[in-house]
């Protein structure tokens, strides 16, 4: 069976590979992984990932995907070379937000960071915060929060309208003012978190958003944490979430928005706050997130940006 195993696969794989996948599609960070795994090894990859959901990739996505297949395939088993020889990027990308393709030499490609700062009044800044109260959410595993959107399996997801999810009062918002340039993120954004909560059982959700002219609000990456129940709850600590990868634009105008949150139900399961095994418990109970952004507990959000970036 461990010859059957996918990462001792991408230890012996020694033919070109090309992979296929979608920035909504819940199979991304294996597809990335395996991309970054073989490229390590010096093998032949090449990489495609549009503005799909995993069931969009065979239906949306097929044109795209079939034409581009068929020239890589002409290229790497045809008995003859093509009569006029194709340059096939190693990488292609769907910038959501733009809306265009770009072709890459590699993923992720060079760039530098954009740091924004949570603020008191769910302001986000490029500045850093000089003071404040903090902000506080309660997550209860009675009245978890929701899935909306996002990497599904399921026809929910994708990029949505999160107004109904920003309302909730489990639900924290933090918004930039609008951008006065066009800010385009390509990579792995990180949300860290300056944090205290009440249950030493707890998680902590993320999503950032991009925030158009009306004040509609869409999904564009989010990720998600099991806190460590170890950790005392009585000194703030950083906690560090990884978002899933993203190539998105954010247009002059628009705003960026991070929400923040103690679960998405039922992508993840809820945490019922005792610690035994989701589903199987006979308790529920509540936690008070408590997220601190002031000069001596900065919480930011970490956008990977190819060129500089100022407001």
């Amino acid at each position: 069976m461990d010859r059957l195993r996918l990462d001792e696969a991408l230890q012996r794989a020694n033919v070109p590979v090309r992979l296929t996948a979608g920035w909504q599609d819940l199979f991304l960070d294996q597809t990335l992984h395996q991309y970054q795994s073989l490229r390590a090894r010096g093998v032949d990859v090449s990489l495609i990932v549009g503005p799909w959901t995993h069931n969009e990739l065979a239906l949306k996505g097929m044109g795209h995907l079939l034409r581009g297949s068929l020239e890589w395939l002409e290229t790497h088993l045809a008995d003859e070379a093509p009569a006029q020889p194709r340059s096939i990027p190693p990488v292609e990308v769907y910038v959501t937000g733009q809306g265009a393709w770009r072709h890459l030499a590699e993923w992720p490609p060079a760039a530098g960071e954009t740091v924004h700062y949570l603020q008191p009044g769910g302001r986000l800044l490029i500045d850093e915060p000089s003071g404040g109260a903090p902000s506080t959410y309660v997550y209860d595993p009675a009245n978890p929060t929701p899935t909306l959107g996002g990497l599904l399996l399921s026809l929910d997801s994708g990029s949505k309208d999160n107004a109904k999810l920003e309302s909730r009062s489990d639900v924290l918002t933090f918004t930039t003012d609008p951008l006065t340039a066009l800010l385009e993120i390509m990579g792995t954004p990180v949300v860290e978190l300056a944090h205290t909560r009440s249950n030493p059982h707890a998680d902590v959700f993320v999503r950032l958003c991009d925030v158009d002219s009306k004040g509609v609000s869409r999904n564009f990456t989010e990720g998600f944490l099991r806190l460590d129940p170890t950790l005392p709850l009585n000194q703030v600590r950083t906690v560090r979430v990884r978002l899933d990868a993203c190539a998105h634009q954010v247009k002059a105008g628009h705003r960026i928005r991070l929400l923040i949150a103690g679960g998405s139900q039922p992508r993840y399961a809820r945490n019922e706050g005792t610690g035994e095994l989701p589903g199987t418990g006979s308790e529920l109970r509540p936690c008070t997130h408590t997220i601190h952004h002031d000069a001596g507990s900065l919480s930011r959000v970490i956008l990977p940006t190819p060129s500089a970036y100022h407001e």
